[in-house]
């Protein structure tokens, strides 16, 4: 996710602190811009936040088959968590991103097991 790993070195935690900042920043400039710009940067954190889950439980993963389902939400609980920890400070408010981040997830495990099926 953006900003690193976090629990490293101090050097590491300032700069991804620093990347939250300069995140937060950009939330405030792309408010200013208009819906289009907003839902454009939902889209790209939504897409990287995703990208492991998509790897990792895609329909020909290990984590991918029916079997494993229970997993699926096992990771969106943990990425909930990490978002609550690391970036609900960062995106305003008024933007939901716990939710959409949530339809999004939902989403794409929809077409997965969809797939599967």
């Amino acid at each position: 996710w953006f900003g690193g790993g976090g629990g490293g070195g101090s050097s590491d935690g300032g700069q991804a602190t620093h990347s939250l900042d300069q995140l937060a920043d950009a939330c405030a400039a792309v408010d200013a811009l208009g819906d289009d710009v907003r839902r454009e940067m939902l889209s790209w954190f939504c897409n990287l936040t995703l990208a492991p889950y998509r790897h990792s439980f895609h329909p020909y993963a290990d984590g991918g088959s029916l079997e494993r389902t229970e997993l699926r939400y096992t990771w969106h609980r943990q990425a909930l968590h990490k978002y609550a920890q690391r970036y609900a400070r960062v995106f305003p408010q008024q933007w939901c991103m716990a939710a959409v981040l949530s339809i999004e997830f939902c989403k794409v495990t929809r077409v997965h097991l969809a797939e599967i099926l």
